[in-house]
């Protein structure tokens, strides 16, 4: 039982690591934190990351593949959109199990087939069922899944005044460089976020999994705002 407790810890760390091509479980560990700032986000890929694990262990996937976060990061992704961008309702935890279950039939199909030709799967299960999912819900009315009408950083704002949100708003108050801030910023949408803090977050447990890593994060970043700015681009 210790073993198999284990086994389902790393998997599940491993999902969120693997988010910045990583197995680094303090990486992990810290991408956990940082998206439960947005707590509903940050359950609801919990949830999916768990029933992901769950459902390709008992179809009999190779265990290894499983350890690694490969067919469960893109349902994290998928849990994180939801609990970002739709509100907690009566239908929305049926309308996350399926595009949970859509996601991870897709993972399993495309990492088969593109890897007879040593092509990543990347996030494209995720793209694909998140498509769908916005397509079925904008285009039929009733069907019980509802958008947000604001954004996770207004909600912190204009929230109640807790110490945890009074920590967001010191943080995204401090008087840094623009493109520092907007750096952090760039960071931390990869979990759908908005936030100096969790940008800060992400980028010290990138740094202590890969220096190299980290400088190519930096590089690719300034390499895109010089295209932003020669484009006339808006960063």
């Amino acid at each position: 039982m210790k073993k198999e407790i284990q086994y389902y810890l790393n998997a599940a760390l491993n999902s969120y690591a693997i988010l910045f091509f990583s197995q680094n479980k303090i990486l992990g560990a810290l991408l956990f934190l940082v998206s439960l700032f947005n707590f509903n986000a940050g359950l609801s890929g919990l949830v999916c990351v768990i029933g992901s694990l769950i459902l390709v262990r008992v179809l009999g996937f190779n265990k290894e593949d499983i350890k690694s976060g490969l067919y469960s990061f893109n349902s994290l992704l998928v849990g994180i959109g939801f609990g970002t961008f739709f509100n907690f309702g009566d239908a929305y935890w049926l309308w996350l199990a399926a595009a949970c279950l859509f996601c991870v039939v897709l993972s399993v199909n495309l990492t088969a087939f593109l890897g007879k030709y040593a092509l990543p799967t990347l996030s494209i299960p995720f793209v694909i069922t998140f498509w769908v999912v916005l397509t079925a819900a904008n285009g039929y009315s009733g069907m019980g899944l509802m958008q947000k009408s604001s954004s996770l950083i207004f909600e912190l704002e204009t929230g109640a005044a807790s110490n945890f949100a009074k920590l967001f708003i010191f943080f995204d108050g401090i008087n840094m460089p623009e493109y520092l801030a907007l750096f952090f910023r760039s960071v931390s949408a990869v979990l759908f976020q908005n936030s100096i803090l969790a940008g800060m977050l992400i980028s010290v447990g990138f740094f202590i999994h890969s220096r190299i890593g980290f400088s190519l994060l930096v590089i690719g970043f300034i390499s895109a705002c010089v295209i932003n700015h020669f484009s006339g681009t808006y960063p």
